[in-house]
């Protein structure tokens, strides 16, 4: 499942990244994606995982607070559509550096485990 949220996130010309995985003297890129998978409950029938709920945060920061409004609106019907389901919109997220802003949005995608 990891991997297509990252295509997704990747699909809009900007990088994703494991949540954490920058060293602390890194420098951040002027706008990119961050995600955690902070949920993957399993649903069972008869003793068997048939389906497994997935949760994750989605995290934009840019340096460029106008972009960053349009890019998670644009990011959040390309979840949409493929399937995953946002639990309301994009809210506002401080930022480890100044010279950039923060969005972050909390989606949710149930997999079928045949």
């Amino acid at each position: 499942m990891r991997d297509k949220l990252i295509a997704i996130l990747e699909a809009t010309g900007y990088p994703a990244y494991l949540q954490g995985s920058f060293a602390e003297d890194e420098e951040y890129p002027d706008t990119f994606f961050t995600f955690w998978e902070f949920m993957a409950d399993d649903h069972y029938h008869d003793n068997t995982p048939t389906a497994r709920d997935h949760g994750y945060w989605v995290y934009c920061y840019s340096s460029d607070p106008i972009k960053i409004e349009t890019l998670m609106r644009e990011l959040e019907r390309s979840l949409r559509g493929a399937g995953f389901t946002p639990e309301g919109g994009p809210i506002d997220l401080k930022s480890d550096v100044e010279t950039h802003v923060g969005k972050l949005l909390t989606v949710y995608y149930k997999e079928v485990i045949a």
